[in-house]
Order: structure tokens, then C-alpha cells, then sequence
């Protein structure tokens, strides 16, 4: 299966549009799932089979929280980043890395992330 997670505020309220309408070239089911209304994002991905994909849909934000929440866990999932926000620094930073469904493969930039306490 693969999951979609979305931020319906990304991109100036157009996050879940843009996330649906780029789904559209899986050509396959997938489930959306609001970020904002998954309050334990890391339970979320424990709880995943090892053969789901996660695809993140949303701007700098979403992938920011998305990477703090999990940044504990040891993910075996496929995991992407799909540009669906304003500002989008992270794709423009790593679009050489896209696929040809402009999918940027995660699972190498959340891994052994520095944890910063100010």
C-alpha cells in the first residue's frame, strides 16, 4: 500500500489538491492521510507493513515535522518527498535526486539526523 501524507495547508491551503491531483500519475490506490490530524506520526509508521510506502506531500514544513517526529525510528519503508508547498528549499536543494514521478527518495536524508535542544 502506499500512503500518502499530506499537509491540507501546505502551499497556501492547497496542499491536499495538489497531493490528490499529483497521485493521479501512480495510477494505483493509495491512502491520504492529513498530518494534521495525526497526532503520533511515529506510532503511525510503526504500525505500517514493511512493503508500504511513505510518500510525503507538503512544503518545508511538513517534512520537517514529519522528520522530527520519526527521527527515533529505524524506518525499513520506502519513503518519498513530493514538492506540494510555497517555499519547497528541501526539492530545490535535491531535485537532481527526483525519479520520473518527481519523487525524491527520503529514506538517506532522515536517517542519522543530528537532534539539536535549544
Amino acid at each position: 500500500m502506499k500512503y500518502v501524507l499530506m499537509n491540507p495547508r501546505a502551499n497556501n491551503g492547497l496542499g491536499e489538491q495538489d497531493a490528490r491531483e499529483w497521485a493521479k500519475c501512480l495510477n494505483e490506490e493509495v491512502t491520504y492521510v492529513n498530518v494534521l490530524e495525526t497526532k503520533d506520526m511515529a506510532s503511525f509508521v510503526k504500525g505500517l507493513n514493511p512493503e508500504d510506502v511513505i510518500i510525503v506531500a507538503g512544503g518545508d514544513g511538513t517534512l520537517n515535522h514529519f522528520a522530527n517526529d520519526i527521527v527515533e525510528l529505524d524506518v525499513k519503508n520506502e519513503m518519498y518527498y513530493v514538492k506540494s508547498g510555497s517555499g519547497n528549499d528541501f526539492y530545490r536543494d535535491n531535485k537532481e535526486h527526483c525519479n520520473e514521478l518527481g519523487m525524491i527518495p527520503l529514506n538517506k536524508f532522515v536517517q542519522n539526523l543530528p537532534i539539536v535542544h535549544v
